[in-house]
């Protein structure tokens, strides 16, 4: 048997039961986007496999700072590459 699972924020889990076999299957309310695993094990041991994921909003999974740096350096590069500086006077 498999301890009860906790409820996610802003999500909710459907839980086959506590044996072994059984399955939990965690979704996300409207607005937001899951992150780990979205199906978890009981095993025979009595451990879930993998860890709870948990539910992000969409607007903050968009603008994470790694992703902000990959779209400034997209920009720059097409800005940089496409930038005509007139080197005489017209």
């Amino acid at each position: 048997m498999c301890d009860v699972l906790s409820p996610v924020d802003n999500g909710a889990i459907a839980l086959t039961g506590t044996f072994v076999g059984a399955t939990a299957t965690y979704t996300c309310d409207t607005g937001y986007i899951l992150e780990g695993n979205e199906v978890r094990l009981c095993q025979s041991s009595g451990q879930w496999t993998g860890s709870e994921p948990s539910c992000r909003s969409k607007e903050t999974f968009i603008f994470q700072p790694f992703t902000l740096r990959i779209v400034s350096a997209y920009f720059n590069s097409i800005c940089s590459s496409r930038l005509y500086i007139p080197t005489k006077p017209h």
